[in-house]
């Protein structure tokens, strides 16, 4: 949960109208998805979206009630934590939009806390990231994505490693979204919960 308000205190002003195929640098990206989660509002329930609904599959929504966000364009926000006090840092977080996501034109330096001349701060490391090829449950059928993922960082303390998505789209029912997925583990479980999404029919 440090996280979050860390991702809060990065809000700028950098929303606008984005065409699909836009791409960005790494640290405008950021600053764009950290913008966009923030321009949202709690919810208590999330409701009809104008876009495909990219969720987890049932194992995980038996987790219990997630966190949701709405934005006034209808995109949402949700985040679902495993309950299990065993598995603390073990979270599956979707955002997503109806209106294109810039994605990366490089893979982002992977951040880490360490010290630095005496005191705690934040060092950079290149990665090259790594590609997953995913087959999820669509009303249609089966979608197969090649998603682009990278270690956004370490954690440590409050939080466990947080490896994020590319932006990518899924068109499904004549709509089509656009989505940035995050996933929290402590145990490398990024893959298998990015094959454990579905769009609900």
């Amino acid at each position: 949960m440090r996280r979050l308000l860390l991702f809060a205190a990065c809000f700028v002003s950098v929303l606008g109208n984005t065409r699909a195929g836009e791409t960005l640098d790494p640290e405008p990206w950021k600053d764009y998805v950290a913008a966009l989660r923030e321009s949202m509002k709690d919810v208590d329930r999330l409701g009809a979206v104008p876009m495909p609904l990219l969720q987890p599959v049932a194992s995980i929504r038996k987790w219990g009630n997630p966190m949701f966000r709405r934005g006034e364009d209808g995109g949402y926000w949700m985040m679902y934590s495993n309950p299990d006090p065993k598995k603390p840092f073990d979270r599956v977080i979707i955002l997503a939009s109806p209106k294109p996501i810039p994605t990366l034109s490089a893979v982002p330096d992977m951040e880490e806390q360490a010290e630095v001349n005496g005191e705690l701060g934040v060092i950079r490391k290149p990665q090259t990231g790594k590609s997953l090829a995913v087959k999820w449950k669509t009303p249609e059928g089966k979608v197969e994505k090649t998603l682009r993922y990278f270690r956004h960082d370490n954690g440590g303390g409050a939080d466990g490693a947080l490896d994020m998505t590319d932006a990518f789209s899924i068109t499904s029912g004549g709509k089509t979204g656009y989505y940035v997925i995050s996933i929290e583990t402590v145990v490398e479980g990024t893959e298998k919960r990015l094959k454990m999404l579905e769009v609900a029919p």
